[in-house]
């Protein structure tokens, strides 16, 4: 476990408490506190990040999005221990916001966020209709104050079936 780990662990449990070890947070380092089940569609999406008071909560976000294999509400434990084991591969890392395109598999994206723009914004491909697990370090709601997380082509927001967070 780094420093930042260390730290960013004893600043997300209050003192003297515990994860709970009846849940998938049981098996998670402090980087994944978050993981929201989400329905989608065969297109584009975006996921935006913004800046509060002109600073981002962090400067780089890591995400991994996994397809369910069945639409049932325990997906997200089911995925947890492969998003576990995501976190120790070298992850591919975007540019400020440009020039890739996020897509759901056994991959860890590393998102830096722009700090010359009060926000950043990711586009994922979903190539099959079906049911997707979005695994962060950090809450959305924490992250993208003002602007939906994640949204459609026409800037619909799309919200999760379930999520868990710590």
């Amino acid at each position: 476990m780094n420093t930042y780990t260390m730290v960013f662990l004893a600043l997300m449990l209050p003192s003297g408490s515990v994860a709970p070890r009846d849940s998938f947070l049981q098996y998670h380092s402090a980087d994944l506190t978050w993981a929201g089940a989400y329905q989608l569609n065969a297109g584009r999406y975006r996921i935006a990040f913004s800046a509060h008071d002109g600073r981002y909560a962090l400067p780089v976000i890591h995400l991994i999005i996994l397809k369910a294999a069945r639409e049932a509400g325990d997906s997200i434990i089911e995925l947890q221990p492969e998003a576990q084991r995501l976190l120790a591969t070298n992850p591919i890392v975007a540019p400020g916001g440009k020039g890739i395109l996020i897509r759901p598999g056994n991959v860890l994206y590393r998102l830096p966020m722009d700090s010359g723009r009060a926000y950043t914004e990711y586009a994922i491909a979903i190539e099959r209709d079906g049911l997707y697990i979005l695994f962060l370090e950090a809450n959305p709601s924490t992250l993208s104050a003002g602007r939906p997380f994640m949204s459609d082509r026409n800037n619909g927001a799309i919200t999760p079936k379930t999520e868990w967070a710590k």
